[in-house]
Order: structure tokens, then C-alpha cells, then sequence
């Protein structure tokens, strides 16, 4: 009989969380990057860490995280996404490290947010356009330049034609940089040709630099993005900083 007791006592087995998985970075939408500093060639822009939480078959859920800039610590988190901001234009970023821990406290295990590049560092960097808004530069239709100290290099091109585009090479992590405002109306974005969303840039007041649209891809490079112009009624005014399409490689 005391066997048999003795037998039933076992405890529970340690709780088997698993280790956070899939992190990326993304551009974050809408948000506004600072003035490029030529002293520095480079700017800063927001972002999000985002990763998969790690799980625990036993109840023991991975519920903490640390989240760290190349050995920094950047903040803790409860959650699957932490925003940052990184260095764009000729800097190497990273490497993000997420570690994780469970409802226990004890570390489960670490994940990298996009590990698949040398030393884990990644380029991020700003796609130059120049200034000229000609079909050199990736427009075609009616663009003309626009001087305003708000845009990046005090300029930008702008369209008030349904149709005219814009056409740039994508990096892994992209984003387009543009001008919200009062005038300031929609545009079509296309990814090798096929249509994937309409992103509006009104807002009642200006802002200038601002993210309006982000896309990450799963390789470096291959794919065209093309921005068209609506011809929004009453606003149909599109600007384009031909100097800030940002990459991450």
C-alpha cells in the first residue's frame, strides 16, 4: 500500500516552452522619418521587431521577452512586437536579438530577427532617386518638381494626373516615403504588375517624410513597385520624395 502511494506522489514534468521564432523588421505605417543629415549621410526611421511567442504544451506559455540592439537592451515585452528605430543610409543595423522567457521565469530560448544575412547584420539604406522627376529617375506621365524645406533634399515630384507613376526596385524591408496633406489625394500601388493596394495620402494638415505604405519580401531584391497616381477628385495632388524609398537588405 505504501508503494502504491509513494507512487502517486510523481510531480507535474517541468513545463516545455519553446524558443520565439520568425522575427522580421518592418517599416512602421503611418510614422515620419527624421530630416537626412548630410554630415552623417544618413536618417533615422521607425520600425517593428515582430516574432512568433513561443508556446509551452504544458501551460507554461512563453509570456516575457527582452529585446536587444546588438547586444543593447532595447525594453522588455509582453507582446510579439516591440517598435525601434534604426540608422537608414549607409549604416549597418542589428542584429535584433529577441530573448524570451516563461510564465516561470527561466529562459526558453533566443531568435534573431532576419538571421539569414553575413555576421547578422543588415544595410539600411535609402534608394536615391535623384531629384530629376523624368523617366530616368522612374516616373513617367506629368510630374513636375516642387520645392519645399519639408522634403528630404527641399524638393519633391509631384503629379496631379490619374495615371502618372513612379517606379522603383524593391530590398527586402521597403518603404515609401511621401507627403500627407489637405491637397494630397490616393495612389494604386502595384507589385510586379498586379495590383495590391490603394493607400491614401490626405490628411487635413501637412506632414512631410511620412511612411504611408511598407512591404517585406522574403528575398533581397527581384521585384518592381509601382506607384500611380487616382486623380483623387477635388485633392488628386501626389507627391513623391524621390530621394526616400527605404530598403532594408
Amino acid at each position: 500500500m505504501l508503494s502504491m502511494f509513494a507512487a502517486s506522489l510523481i510531480w507535474p514534468s517541468a513545463a516545455l516552452a519553446h524558443a520565439p521564432t520568425n522575427a522580421h523588421i518592418r517599416f512602421k505605417v503611418p510614422s515620419t522619418i527624421r530630416p537626412f543629415d548630410p554630415s552623417s549621410t544618413s536618417t533615422t526611421a521607425p520600425v517593428v521587431i515582430t516574432w512568433t511567442r513561443g508556446s509551452s504544451k504544458t501551460g507554461a506559455a512563453c509570456c516575457q521577452s527582452k529585446v536587444y540592439d546588438n547586444g543593447t537592451l532595447l525594453g522588455h515585452t509582453a507582446a510579439s512586437m516591440f517598435p525601434a528605430t534604426i540608422h537608414v543610409g549607409g549604416y549597418q543595423i542589428g542584429p535584433y536579438t529577441i530573448d524570451s522567457f516563461d510564465a516561470h521565469g527561466a529562459f526558453v530560448g533566443s531568435a534573431l530577427a532576419d538571421p539569414f544575412w553575413a555576421n547578422d547584420f543588415e544595410d539600411a539604406y535609402i534608394n536615391d532617386h535623384g531629384a530629376d522627376c523624368n523617366s530616368a529617375s522612374g516616373f513617367s506621365g506629368s510630374w513636375s518638381e516642387v520645392m519645399n524645406p519639408g522634403n528630404e533634399g527641399g524638393s519633391s515630384c509631384a503629379s496631379t494626373n490619374a495615371g502618372d507613376s513612379f517606379v522603383f526596385q524593391s530590398g527586402i524591408a521597403n518603404a515609401w516615403v511621401t507627403t500627407t496633406g489637405p491637397t494630397e489625394g490616393s495612389a494604386k500601388v502595384y507589385i510586379d504588375g498586379v495590383y495590391v493596394q490603394t493607400v491614401s495620402t490626405y490628411s487635413p494638415t501637412a506632414h512631410y517624410r511620412r511612411i504611408v505604405w511598407q512591404r517585406r519580401f522574403g528575398s533581397l531584391g527581384g521585384h518592381t513597385i509601382t506607384i500611380v497616381n487616382v486623380g483623387t477628385h477635388g485633392h488628386p495632388r501626389l507627391d513623391v520624395d524621390a530621394d526616400l524609398f527605404l530598403s532594408v537588405d
